[in-house]
């Protein structure tokens, strides 16, 4: 049986303690303007990829997603209030990370805004329109000549990791083992948290590899679909 390939080098994220203790800076629930999605929520769900398992389980149902619109327009601190499984919360976490905001604003000024966001996952009436697309997707390869590389190097995965405000209060560290399909345009999809420590944590791992790109693996010297597993540890320093 092939194993799935574990990257060698682990993705750590170092956050400094004494943060734990600063004032973070506020967010505001109700505001003047409140954020909107760029292109509506048309633009959300073409980010949204149905989840294999999903498909094949026949899971459906509603993902509540609450999270902060920055004041760059991204969503941060995203915590799933309630899932449904199935890889289906991730791939909610991965549709909002990769979308943007029109920014908020409280007395014409641009400001942070909590908000809750609710992404419905309905499978086609017909069961086997579903089945045909599993079908029809290409292979995926877990053991490849040419493995995917994140572009720019694990740093630049480890730059898009948002340390959560509440993994700093309760001092939580640990490894967030995700698991996800480079596909063969350097994407990542079908991400799953395998092994998680919560308090955020799991939706930060999510995110930053949902924002990353990877030079795609190689079979033959043709790109393909890989699975990969990333673990990626958060610590706070001392």
């Amino acid at each position: 049986m092939l194993h799935r390939a574990l990257f060698a080098t682990t993705l750590l994220l170092l956050a400094p303690r004494a943060y734990a203790q600063e004032p973070p800076t506020p967010e505001i629930e109700v505001v003047d303007e409140m954020p909107t999605i760029v292109g509506g929520v048309e633009a959300l769900q073409q980010q949204i990829r149905y989840p294999r398992e999903a498909r094949r389980e026949g899971t459906e149902g509603r993902v509540f997603l609450q999270f902060i619109v920055n004041t760059d327009g991204l969503a941060e601190d995203i915590r799933v209030a309630r899932g449904i499984g199935d890889g289906v919360d991730e791939a909610a976490i991965v549709a909002l990370a990769r979308s943007t905001f029109t920014l908020g604003r409280h007395q014409g000024q641009p400001v942070e805004v909590q908000m809750m966001l609710p992404i419905t996952f309905r499978l086609a009436a017909d069961a086997t329109e579903a089945s045909s697309a599993d079908q029809e997707e290409a292979k995926v390869f877990e053991i490849v000549e040419q493995f995917p590389e994140p572009v720019g190097g694990i740093e630049a995965v480890a730059a898009r990791i948002h340390y959560p405000e509440e993994a700093r209060r309760t001092a939580t560290e640990g490894r967030v083992f995700v698991t996800f399909i480079v596909n063969s345009e350097g994407e990542a999809e079908q991400l799953q948290v395998m092994r998680g420590i919560g308090h955020g944590c799991d939706e930060a791992a999510v995110t930053a590899i949902a924002r990353s790109s990877f030079n795609p693996g190689r079979q033959h010297g043709e790109p393909v679909d890989v699975r990969i597993t990333l673990p990626v540890t958060f610590r706070l320093s001392n």
